[in-house]
């Protein structure tokens, strides 16, 4: 019987066995065999508990790990976790005003699932993975959280911020006016306790919740210096969830000027995908080295220093109208002279390197320039299209591409189809010894199909 012919329940378990044999890094591989696959291979990652030991606490598989756990073992979760299913609990009550219509339970699940979803890393608030803590299951079944305790209602709060529960945080925010620091951080980071959630104007202004945003900011702020953290952090989270409104609402004419936040401009922006976030502070940004006491004698840092880095970044993100404003209307194509002290790095590495092929392409019919270590980044990439990009830019070039050790990290990261290609190209030249490496490291991985086709 073929595999893909299998009940999908035997499947599962054998990629839960998977899971532990091969590991994260490489069972997550798996999602890309099929669309079926995808949602199968997360669930055998999280019903696995190899998370509990994984060095990474803070990667992208525990938002719907926490979820699974949250569900799962209700009465011997972690703190941490009995807050999240307790805060959804009564996020869920209150959306159906205390009515229990049958539908509970999904109510209580789809809600526990959005929350999980703040613990993600691209929020400010996220600089810490979780502790330990979050991942050891009681002994025995442990008793609610009192709802009066704490944490449980800085947990609430953040959760009725992200969630844009605005009768909630009302009804919730006087509970906190001495204590402004679990409202918003305010440069003193000894709390009583690790946030569960985080921030909520963090997370509000992730969400574009603005009128909730409204509501802390005037909580926290006072029209004097300490207001300057939690407007700035306000705005950077605005910025990483593409929220121009919530962002237009920081910079309003009532707000301070820009410069002053306490947060780097340029960082800040390069944490977008939206365009029009973008263009609206490019100026703040390009202004922002003058205030920089060791900034103020370089008068062409933003030229020569930041506008290649933020070049690569949106070659890397993906984001192809920032990548084109910043050559076209920036002039923000590297120089010659940044080349020189950069080695190994570029736009078209960046493109290459996260497999983003139409900002490949205009970076190359751009002519810039194709890097000889190019190739091995590029093979980390499951498209094809991008090593042939990448080959087809070195022809045109006249480039020296090093081929050798693009094929081991192909092979390496079981991309059989750009091991295929760099053996088949007539424009592609692969040392014996290239070959005969990649071939023994396939063996080791038990890549036997990779491993045929390296015998030369």
């Amino acid at each position: 019987m073929p595999f893909s012919a299998l009940p999908p329940e035997i499947v599962y378990q054998i990629i839960l066995h998977a899971v532990r044999v091969r590991g994260i890094k490489r069972t997550g591989r798996l999602r890309y065999v099929s669309k079926s696959w995808d949602a199968v291979v997360l669930d055998a990652i999280c019903a696995s508990r190899v998370l509990d030991e994984h060095k990474r606490r803070c990667c992208s598989y525990l938002p719907r790990y926490f979820a699974q756990r949250v569900m799962g073992r209700p009465r011997t979760l972690s703190r941490p976790l009995r807050i999240i299913r307790q805060v959804a609990a009564r996020i869920a009550s209150h959306r159906n005003k205390g009515r229990d219509d049958g539908d509970s339970y999904e109510a209580l699940r789809d809600c526990v699932f959005d929350l999980c979803r703040s613990c993600h890393t691209s929020i400010s608030h996220r600089n810490r993975p979780p502790r330990d803590d979050w991942f050891v299951d009681a002994e025995s079944p442990m008793l609610p959280v009192d709802e009066n305790d704490k944490q449980f209602r800085q947990a609430l709060l953040a959760a009725a911020a992200w969630t844009n529960e605005v009768a909630l945080v009302r009804e919730i925010l006087p509970f906190f006016r001495d204590c402004p620091n679990l409202v918003s951080p305010n440069g003193d980071d000894r709390l009583e306790f690790q946030l569960v959630f985080g921030h909520p104007i963090s997370l509000a202004a992730y969400r574009g919740n603005n009128e909730i945003v409204s509501l802390l900011l005037d909580a926290v702020t006072a029209d004097g210096r300490r207001d300057i953290e939690p407007l700035g952090d306000a705005l950077k989270n605005a910025i990483r969830g593409n929220q121009l409104s919530t962002v237009e609402l920081i910079l309003g004419p009532q707000r301070k000027r820009v410069l002053d936040y306490v947060m780097d401009l340029v960082n800040g922006i390069r944490g977008t995908a939206d365009i029009d976030i973008f263009k609206r502070l490019v100026p703040f940004a390009r202004e922002y080295p003058t205030v920089i006491p060791r900034l103020r004698s370089r008068p062409d840092y933003w030229r020569a220093k930041t506008l290649p880095a933020m070049v690569c970044s949106a070659a890397s993100d993906g984001n192809l109208a920032i990548l084109k404003y910043l050559v076209e209307e920036e002039g923000g194509e590297p120089t010659e002279r940044w080349y020189k002290t950069h080695k190994n790095q570029g736009p078209v590495v960046s493109a290459a390197t996260d497999g983003r092929i139409d900002e490949l392409v205009y970076l190359l019919g751009r002519g810039m320039l194709v890097r000889p270590v190019t190739p091995r980044f590029a093979a980390r990439s499951r498209n094809p299209d991008v090593m042939r990009a990448v080959i087809e830019g070195g022809v045109q070039q006249n480039s020296d591409l090093e081929f050798g050790p693009a094929l081991v990290t192909a092979t390496e990261r079981e991309n059989e189809e750009v091991v295929r290609l760099l053996l088949r190209c007539e424009h592609v030249r692969i040392d014996d010894e290239s070959k005969a490496r990649a071939r023994r490291r396939a063996e080791e991985l038990g890549l036997e199909s990779m491993a045929e086709m390296l015998v030369f």
